[in-house]
């Protein structure tokens, strides 16, 4: 059986492609608890950046401005990557509403687009944080070594 557009396949009860529909719904609870444990992970890191801010207060109090500096840039640095966390925590979220969506022997296009259209910005978000760590990693090794 060929469709003229590739959804048509969806729309059909007894369609293969309507399992693969299934496979993708079980992965819902997967991406949900992965959202919850990324969620916490970047609240998390949020509240390590007010105990860092708070000890940056206890430096400069006590003369030593050169270690609040470099406290500060950490905490800084830490904000802004539990927050990329926390986008990324949304994303799944997104992703996980999108595909609860998915029925078999519905109307499938509109769910299976949101899905796709979600899985995608998850991905190019995930890829931008990762290089983003990477670099700082670098970075931070490079910064260590010339301490040396």
């Amino acid at each position: 059986m060929t469709f003229d557009d590739p959804f048509d396949a969806f729309d059909q009860p007894d369609s293969k492609v309507n399992q693969h529909l299934n496979y993708l719904r079980q992965a819902r609870p997967w991406v949900f608890v992965a959202a919850c444990i990324t969620s916490i992970l970047a609240a998390t890191g949020l509240l390590f950046c007010v105990g860092f801010g708070l000890n940056t207060l206890v430096q400069l109090t006590e003369g030593r401005h050169r270690m609040a500096i470099e406290s500060s840039v950490q905490t800084m640095i830490l904000f802004v990557l539990s927050g990329l966390v926390g986008v990324l925590a949304m994303r799944m979220f997104q992703m996980a509403n999108a595909l609860t969506g998915l029925r078999p022997s519905t109307q499938n296009r509109a769910a299976l687009r949101a899905f796709l259209k979600q899985n995608r910005n998850f991905w190019q978000l995930f890829g931008a944080t990762t290089a983003i760590f990477a670099l700082l990693n670098c970075g931070g090794f490079l910064l260590n070594v010339a301490e040396w």
